[in-house]
C-alpha cells in the first residue's frame, strides 16, 4: 500500500509525509525532492531550462517509478496530479489525502518558507495571491476526482492532522480485506 498527500503547495504534504510514514512503518518520499536528485537539478532549474511540459514529463516518470513500490508515503508535488496515469496509479496504490487550505493561508505559508523561491517557480507569472487562486480554481475539480480523502489543514497542528489521517487509513485497512 501507498498513501499519497495531494494538494496545492504549501498545504503541508512534504511536513506531513515523514509523521506518517514514521508512524506506519513506511518510507516517507518527497517526489519533488527525488526529482531534484534525479536530474541534479532544482524545481526551479528544471522549469527555467524545459518549461513545464518538460517538467510534468520528468515527474510522470519519477511517479511512475514510485508507484512501483510499496510502503511509501508519497508527497506528491502539487502538479501530479494533472497526469491522469498518475492519478490511475495514486488512487489504486492506496488512500489518497487531498490537502487543503483557504489561498490567502497558502499564500501565507508560501511567502514563511524560506525555501520557495528555488523550489517553488512561478506557474502563471502572476502575483503570489493572483496565481494560488487561479491554478486552485483549475485543479480543484481534479484533486477532488482523486482523492479518496479530504483534509483541512486550517487550524490544525501537524499532530492532529496525522492523527486524523491515520485514523482513515486505520479504516482505510479495514475495508481492504
Amino acid at each position: 500500500m501507498i498513501v499519497t498527500l495531494v494538494g496545492y503547495r504549501g498545504t503541508g504534504k512534504s511536513s506531513l509525509a515523514p509523521r506518517i510514514a514514521q508512524s506506519l512503518g513506511y518510507q516517507p518520499i518527497d517526489s519533488d525532492r527525488v526529482i531534484e536528485q534525479q536530474e541534479q537539478k532544482t524545481i526551479a532549474e528544471i522549469f527555467a531550462e524545459s518549461g513545464e511540459a518538460g517538467f510534468r514529463q520528468v515527474e510522470a516518470r519519477v511517479m511512475a517509478e514510485l508507484y512501483d513500490q510499496d510502503q511509501l508515503v508519497v508527497a506528491s508535488g502539487g502538479g501530479a496530479i494533472l497526469n491522469p496515469i498518475t492519478r490511475e496509479k495514486m488512487r489504486s496504490a492506496g488512500p489518497v489525502f487531498w490537502l487543503t487550505a483557504e489561498p490567502d493561508e497558502i499564500v501565507q505559508r508560501l511567502q514563511l518558507d524560506q525555501s520557495t523561491p528555488e523550489t517553488r517557480p512561478s506557474l502563471t507569472g502572476l502575483s503570489p495571491a493572483e496565481e494560488v487562486k487561479t491554478v486552485l480554481k483549475k485543479r480543484e475539480p481534479i484533486y477532488r476526482e482523486v482523492a479518496h480523502f479530504e483534509i483541512a489543514t486550517m487550524g490544525q497542528t501537524i499532530d492532529q492532522i496525522v492523527e486524523e489521517i491515520l485514523h482513515q487509513i486505520s479504516a482505510w485497512k479495514g475495508t481492504e480485506s
